[in-house]
């Protein structure tokens, strides 16, 4: 059976001159609990329940006649965003997880999504960290520029926003990855 690298060459349209593919590979595992779901769960229970109790409540009184049945397109704003706050929260992050793929040159960091291409040089200026490193062995490697409102480590970080940094997430090997990334201008 092939590997994983011998599979996947989404990345060699990318290549630039001279530039040559250390490490490949993608995240482990699709599901992550990010810490907003500590509050979004909550709400998303309260949401749904009242969405659900006021449904069936038109639903009984349209049945038995007392209402129009027209009341009913009164939920459908609230069912739309329910729906969209659990894809965008709980959905969406779980197929992103699991069709990203990335990429550590001799140059820079690759990130592939669907389509959708996101590139950072690495050189001796830019930082790296390595992080979240599992009981199974697998951990985060973070490339880029970590400033700003949403990468403070009192907020909250949002599943669903991309900061101007690649995160490598879940890979089984961190701190090769972070090595290859780390030692890129000596190779």
């Amino acid at each position: 059976m092939k590997s994983y690298f011998e599979q996947e060459e989404w990345y060699r349209e990318f290549l630039a001159a001279e530039e040559h593919v250390l490490w490949t590979g993608k995240t482990e595992r699709a599901f992550a609990f990010y810490p907003i779901y500590l509050f979004v769960i909550p709400f998303m229970c309260v949401w749904c329940g009242g969405v659900i109790t006021a449904t069936v409540s038109i639903l009984k009184e349209v049945i038995s006649g007392g209402e129009n049945p027209l009341s009913l397109l009164f939920m459908l704003p609230f069912w739309a965003g329910g729906g969209f706050f659990v894809y965008m929260l709980f959905i969406r992050p779980v197929l992103r997880r699991k069709n990203t793929r990335y990429a550590v040159t001799n140059k820079r960091v690759m990130e592939y999504y669907k389509g959708s291409f996101n590139a950072l040089f690495t050189g001796t200026h830019t930082p790296v960290s390595i992080s979240k490193i599992s009981k199974r062995g697998t951990g985060t490697v973070t490339v880029g520029y970590q400033n700003g409102p949403y990468n403070s480590n009192l907020s909250l970080k949002l599943p669903v926003l991309n900061n101007g940094i690649i995160e490598i997430t879940d890979i089984a090997e961190p701190r090769k990855v972070y090595d290859l990334i780390v030692n890129q201008g000596e190779t």
